[in-house]
């Protein structure tokens, strides 16, 4: 993924949690993020999209996520 990629799908993950489009486990969506987008984003970007992610289990009110190490 380039910048604006990584960029645009985090925007989209957002919208979707602000909208209530998460479904039923959350944890399973943040995590999928985390495959889909951390594993796959620009090196540069890695603690950009590890914060947001984090942001992303404050606002769904989960957590502690087990992410694998960084």
């Amino acid at each position: 993924m380039d910048r604006d990629e990584v960029i645009a799908r985090l925007n989209e993950a957002e919208g979707q949690i602000r909208d209530g489009q998460v479904g039923s486990n959350p944890e399973e969506f943040v995590e999928t993020l985390w495959a889909q987008v951390h594993q796959e984003a620009p090196e540069d970007m890695q603690d950009e999209v590890y914060a947001r992610l984090m942001s992303f289990v404050e606002l769904l009110g989960i957590g502690p996520v087990d992410f694998p190490e960084r």
